[in-house]
């Protein structure tokens, strides 16, 4: 324990800052998910694996740009896509894979996150504040329809 509180206390304070602001993007995403803090945090994450895996690389590496640091070296490793057998039963059976939670709605979980990044994408005055749109646009009909948005 000593040695944790020595390392953390060692921090540079650009690293404390990294790790700030992707705690609060789990505490914000949980809120919006209306999920526990550790169910929401795991959600989170497997709802942007599947999103960088399923989108083109490109679009995966700037919506990725535009994540909390911590949270950017996480899915930096799912930049492969895309991978077509991701579709919206692929999503929700791992939503609810990932929250561990019964009786868990995933398509309401799902239009909560993509709101919540939405906005987070909004309020952290992103260089590409279309980003999310441009993430629609490159998502198949069924995962499009998951988020809540009407398909074309």
């Amino acid at each position: 324990m000593e040695q944790f509180e020595h390392e953390k206390s060692n921090q540079r304070p650009q690293d404390q800052r990294y790790h700030h602001k992707t705690n609060e993007f789990y505490h914000r995403a949980s809120e919006a998910m209306e999920l526990p803090h550790e169910a929401g945090k795991k959600v989170a994450q497997c709802i942007l694996r599947n999103i960088m895996k399923r989108i083109h690389p490109n679009e995966a590496r700037q919506l990725n740009s535009e994540l909390p640091m911590d949270l950017k070296e996480e899915c930096s490793n799912f930049i492969k896509g895309p991978d077509k057998s991701i579709n919206a039963e692929k999503f929700k059976e791992s939503i609810i894979k990932a929250a561990q939670i019964d009786n868990i709605d995933p398509q309401e979980v799902a239009q909560n996150f993509y709101s919540f990044l939405a906005n987070w994408m909004h309020d952290n005055e992103s260089e590409h504040r279309g980003e999310t749109s441009d993430v629609l646009d490159n998502l198949p009909k069924d995962v499009k329809a998951l988020f809540g948005h009407p398909v074309q």
